[in-house]
């Protein structure tokens, strides 16, 4: 046998089933010294049995292992230091890569006497698999739960047979408290008067522990009044007792026996392996089986005693071995094991989906170990792997393009289909694991860099490139082709060359740029500024003549440049007006619907007309037009202003033969007609009356013709006012009285508002007087009987100018007819001159009057509701707004 142990050895069967596991284990005693290893893992280390006798303390075996390799490349004394370091008091789990290349899964752990164990599981072919798969190596880490439980056997009569001191601890005890032989039930009091231990009626806490059924497994948690929490479990044991096991205690059960001892602790260390495991005896029957055996193959557990052809027989007509002849189903999977090959190690996927990896291995005694493992996640993972990576290669088998990649150690690792000749390389298929440097090499001998001299600088630039970094050039082949070739880097070292045909690209850029060159030359000729813009607004091109009329800086013309751009700076600049006005117009300018055609006219600050034409293309874009209509439009106002000027001339004229016709001929009736009366009735008593109307109709005549004449002087020489103080209060009062009679006559209320003080002002008085009388006077005429028509004057703030306002209850005036008033002449409505009468001329003169002081006159109106016209002499004008 290729195990052994120094003191008492466990029963024969338990070494014989480690010795015949088929993977390295080794045990460890308190002091680190070896007690048992099997034939794996003397294979493990490719060591005879003589190098690793029982007894060989663990650092000599750690430093043999590390001088052998087994713990890859590195210094081996500082392995041995790093290995030396591990807490084997803790269970743990790492991945080991040996210098050989192959993967093992190392387990640690303790073991109740203060040992430990270590074994090791070959996981080589998964990691590879993967590592093919997804083209980098997982590695495959688990920690083993820690084994921190305390242990309590109670023999058939429930007399405590062996525990362990973390047993005491944990139920709450002192050490020492517990002895072989003592009756459960007692222990149980022991622990019930530990209040820190329980918390609920200790009478009924050892009521409840003492009844229960101990044949049957049990599981449950309690936690401490400490806030520990406690895991606790009770196992039935084949002579009628029971294993109590507490979560957490680490230390060795003490027992009566060593033997006993030794084999429990086997047994638990099989029983927490992360494997299922089954024995068969050389009878073919069912010796030992662990949890996790019967936990992998759930729904298909095996019982101890079952035989493996009543296993295989069952399981096939449950479909565990797959769809297929139950017969030959069951001979396969009952066939002799191997020498290692495939009958040695199996894999199957089962009816749940689940993946399990079998491994069969022989014993002395004539039965065999079977070990299974669930790799259901690498399966998966290496099915996913392969197929994304055929789903990779099929992208690059159908890109346009070449690629090759490599790994960090700069060997080509996977080419497309068109990685070859055509883009001046070997057929790279065939290159695969070929460094780069032979590559290139490849090249050199084919010819596909060319030849002389040139061809081997070009060959060293290549081998030269850092691929650290990402890398653009372009390159000539032999036969006039143009590739564009780049090299960029991947995140484990290695790199992707890559390579494009551009010759039709390159080609079609030259014969674009030739006639771009030409569209530009005629578009730069013309006397319109255009420029191309895209569907998405953005310039594609534009000429001469376009930057000219525009003005702007070369970057915001630039191909590229979304509009607004420039559209932005126009407004800042002031092209679409002041502030807010230019804002709105850019923002509006912006949101037009360049889908369609759009003309307006712009003339900006300098006083250039611009005509703008937006005119879309079928591709989605559209072309913008600027065209210089300055000098046009000047001529065009020229005419305008000649035509209207004609026109209002014509207007004048007409409205001034019209008016005189009707105002001039009342009062030379009246004179008519009393001189005629006059004559026919020489009576002097009448003749008195006679005389005073024909003197009024005088006056009135004459008054007409002084107003023609002021209309006259006003649109010839301008009137000349006197610039002397005069006091705005006593010139609005006297018209006020002046105007007292007319109004009466009318029946209209006419009133004066005005405050305590109001600032004397620089002007001419008559002629403020005259202003007044004719607002005054327009206000009585235009006003129904029963209106009134008030005089107000007040001081505005924060101006400071002095409005004087008169305001009628009259028929109003249309806002838009507004600026009519005060034309020559003119009445809103010929039948106003019917039936209110006067030439038309008031407001003209009295606007006139008021420049003519410096002062403005403007009206505020709307029909039905009056008419307040305001007379606003400026801040500068006045003199003073307190009495002196």
């Amino acid at each position: 046998m290729s195990a052994s142990a120094t003191g008492p050895g466990p029963p024969a069967d338990v070494p014989a089933v480690l010795a015949a596991l088929p993977f390295p284990i080794w045990i460890w005693d308190a002091e680190r010294r070896m007690t048992l290893c099997n034939d794996a893992a003397f294979s493990f280390a490719g060591l005879d049995r003589e190098t690793l006798p029982p007894g060989t303390p663990l650092r000599d075996v750690v430093r043999l292992f590390a001088y052998r390799g087994v713990y890859g490349p590195g210094d081996p004394e500082a392995q041995v230091e790093q290995q030396m370091r591990f807490d084997r008091d803790r269970h743990s789990r790492r991945l080991l890569r040996r210098a050989t290349g192959s993967c093992h899964e190392l387990h640690m752990g303790p073991l109740p006497d203060g040992g430990s164990y270590s074994l090791a599981v070959d996981v080589t072919r998964h990691q590879e698999a993967i590592a093919e798969a997804a083209e980098q190596a997982r590695r495959l880490e688990a920690a083993l739960g820690q084994l921190r439980s305390g242990l309590a056997v109670f023999d058939a009569e429930r007399r405590l047979a062996l525990s362990n001191p973390a047993y005491e601890e944990l139920i709450g005890l002192p050490r020492g408290a517990l002895h072989a032989g003592m009756p459960h039930a007692e222990v149980m009091r022991a622990t019930a008067r530990r209040a820190d231990f329980i918390n609920t009626d200790p009478d009924q806490f050892v009521a409840d522990r003492v009844a229960l059924d101990r044949s049957r497994p049990h599981s449950w948690f309690r936690e401490r009044p400490n806030g520990q929490v406690l895991s606790l479990t009770s196992q039935p044991v084949p002579d009628g007792g029971f294993l109590i096991e507490i979560a957490d205690i680490t230390d060795a059960r003490r027992a009566e026996d060593e033997a006993r001892r030794r084999a429990a602790v086997l047994d638990g260390i099989l029983a927490s392996l992360p494997h299922g495991v089954v024995v068969f005896g050389p009878d073919g029957r069912v010796a030992m089986v662990n949890a996790a055996y019967q936990s992998i193959l759930a729904g298909s557990e095996v019982a101890v005693g079952e035989h493996r052809e009543d296993i295989a027989r069952r399981r096939a007509a449950t479909g565990e071995y797959g769809p297929g002849d139950e017969d030959e189903l069951i001979r396969r999977n009952l066939a002799p094991l191997g020498g290692g090959g495939d009958g040695s190690r199996r894999q199957r996927t089962r009816p749940d989906g689940t993946v399990v990896d079998i491994r069969y291995a022989p014993m002395p005694d004539g039965g065999h170990v079977q070990v299974i493992t669930d790799i259901t996640a690498l399966s998966r993972a290496q099915a996913e792997a392969t197929a994304h990576a055929a789903l990779l290669q099929s992208a690059m088998d159908n890109t346009r393009h070449s690629i090759a990649l490599y790994g960090p150690d700069r060997r080509l690792l996977a080419a497309n289909r068109l990685a070859g000749p055509e883009y001046g390389l070997p057929p790279l298929g065939e290159c695969i694991g070929l460094r780069i440097e032979e590559v290139v090499a490849r090249q050199l001998a084919d010819g596909a860099l060319g030849g002389g001299a040139e061809a081997e600088e070009l060959a060293a630039r290549t081998l030269a490139l850092d691929r650290s970094k990402s890398t653009r050039y372009q390159r000539t082949l032999p036969n006039g082709r143009v590739v564009d070739a780049s090299s960029d880097p991947t995140p484990d070292g290695g790199f992707v060359v890559a390579h494009t045909d551009v010759t039709e690209q390159l080609r079609a850029q030259r014969e674009a740029s030739a006639r771009a060159g030409v569209q530009q030359a005629m578009l730069d000729n013309i006397r319109h500024g255009i420029a191309l813009l895209d569907a998405q607004d953005r310039i594609v091109a534009v000429n001469r003549v376009f930057r000219q009329i525009l003005a702007l800086p070369d970057e915001l013309l630039a191909p590229g440049t979304h509009y607004w751009a420039f559209v932005d700076a126009l407004a800042a600049r002031g092209d679409y007006g002041p502030g807010g006005e230019g804002r709105a117009a850019a923002a509006r300018i912006k949101s037009q619907d360049r889908r369609k055609t759009i003309r307006t006219i712009r003339t900006k600050p300098d006083g250039t007309v611009l005509e703008v034409v937006s005119d879309p293309i079928p591709d989605g874009g559209w072309v913008l037009t600027y065209t210089d209509f300055t000098a046009e439009r000047r001529i065009r106002a020229e005419l305008e202003r000649a035509k209207e000027a004609a026109e209002a001339a014509n207007n004048a004229k007409s409205r001034f033969l019209a008016a005189m016709s009707h105002e001039l001929r009342t009062p030379l009736n009246a004179v008519i007609g009393f001189s005629e009366a006059f004559a026919a009735d020489p009576d002097p008593t009448r003749g008195a009356e006679y005389v005073r109307s024909i003197r009024e109709a005088g006056r009135q005549l004459l008054g007409l013709i002084d107003d023609v004449l002021d209309v006259a002087r006003a649109e010839t020489l301008g009137f000349e006012a006197s610039d002397a103080e005069m006091d705005v209060a006593e010139m609005a009062e006297d018209a006020v009285r002046m105007t007292r009679a007319a109004a009466e006559a009318a029946g209209v209320l006419l009133s004066v508002a005005l405050p305590p003080f109001l600032p004397r002002a620089l002007g001419d008085g008559e002629r403020l007087r005259q202003v007044l009388l004719n607002l005054l006077a327009n206000g009585v005429k235009f006003t129904p009987a029963g209106g009134s028509v008030t005089l107000s004057a007040a001081v505005e703030e924060p101006s400071g100018d002095l409005v004087l306002k008169v305001a009628d209850t009259g028929i109003g005036i249309p806002p838009e007819d507004i600026p009519r008033v005060f034309e020559p002449f003119t009445q809103i409505d010929n039948s106003l001159s019917r039936r209110y009468g006067g030439s038309g001329i008031g407001l003209y003169l009295s606007r006139a009057l008021a420049e003519a002081q410096g002062a403005t006159l403007a009206l505020e109106s709307s029909p039905g509701r009056g008419t307040t016209a305001m007379l606003r002499f400026p801040a500068a004008r006045l003199l003073s707004a307190l009495p002196v």
